[in-house]
C-alpha cells in the first residue's frame, strides 16, 4: 500500500526532473530498500504494546526516503546548533497529558527533530490536535526548543540562568545589538573578549524565565 505510491512518484521524478539517470536509478534502490525495511519493521513491531502507529510509521518512512533522496544527490543535512539550556523550567511531556510510553518519545522525538521555527510550530499544532491544550511544562518544552533556534544562529552554545540573571556565551552580536542591549536591559554587561552577555532577570517574571528570555532575545535581535 505505501510503495506503490511511492513508485509512481519515482517514475515521475525520473521522467520529469533533473535527476540523472544514474542518479535517479541509485535513489529508485535506496526507495526500494527503505520501503522493504519500514514495512518488515512494522510488520514485526505492530503487535507489541506502546509502538508507533501507523501513521507515526509512514511519517518515519517519508523521511528516510528524503533521506535516501538527498544521500543520492550527494546532499548531507547541516547540523542544527548544538545550544545547552539550563534554565530553572519544569520541561517535560506529563503522562497525564501522554499517558502512552511510546507516544511521547515520538513527540519527544519530533521535538528534537525539527529543523526550524516553522517546524517546531507544526509539531506544536499537531499536539495540539491530537491531545489537547498543551499542559505548562509542554509549553515550556517547545520554548526552550525555540529559544535554541533564536540564539542558535548567533553562534550560541550556552545559556545558563545563575543568581538572577542568564549568561549567553559565544553571543555573536553587531554594535548597534550591544548598545540595544544595554538600553533595553539594564544592567546588562557584554564582554567582547568572549563574547559573553550577562542580562539580568526580572524577580519572578509572570511567563517564566524562558519565556521570559525568548521575548528579550527576540527583541534584541529584531531587524531594524
Amino acid at each position: 500500500i505505501i510503495a506503490l505510491p511511492m513508485w509512481v512518484v519515482m517514475i515521475a521524478l525520473g521522467r520529469y526532473s533533473r535527476l540523472s539517470r544514474r542518479d535517479w536509478l541509485t535513489t529508485l534502490i535506496l526507495a526500494t530498500a527503505v520501503i522493504a525495511n519500514v514495512a518488515f519493521a512494522y510488520a514485526s513491531i505492530r503487535r507489541v504494546p506502546g509502538s508507533l502507529p501507523l501513521k507515526e510509521f509512514v511519517d518515519l518512512y517519508v523521511r528516510l526516503l528524503a533521506e535516501a533522496v538527498d544521500e543520492a544527490r550527494g546532499r548531507k543535512p547541516e547540523p542544527k546548533p548544538d545550544v545547552k539550556v539550563d534554565l530553572p523550567v519544569d520541561a517535560h511531556l506529563p503522562e497525564s497529558w501522554i499517558a502512552r510510553e511510546g507516544l511521547r518519545l515520538e513527540a519527544y522525538r519530533r521535538i528534537a527533530e525539527a529543523e526550524n521555527l516553522e517546524q517546531l510550530a507544526d509539531v506544536r499544532a499537531e499536539l495540539n490536535d491530537r491531545y489537547g491544550e498543551l499542559p505548562p511544562q509542554a509549553e515550556e518544552l517547545l520554548t526552550v526548543a525555540e529559544l535554541r533556534f533564536v540564539l542558535g544562529p548567533r553562534g550560541v552554545r550556552t545559556v545558563q540562568y545563575l543568581n538572577g540573571q542568564v549568561r549567553i556565551e559565544p553571543f555573536v552580536l553587531a554594535e548597534s545589538e550591544k548598545v540595544r542591549l544595554q538600553r533595553l536591559f539594564k544592567g546588562s554587561i557584554f564582554k567582547p573578549a568572549t563574547f559573553t552577555a550577562l542580562i539580568p532577570v526580572p524577580r519572578d517574571p509572570e511567563a517564566g524565565v524562558a519565556r521570559w528570555l525568548l521575548g528579550a532575545a527576540r527583541e534584541l535581535l529584531a531587524d531594524d
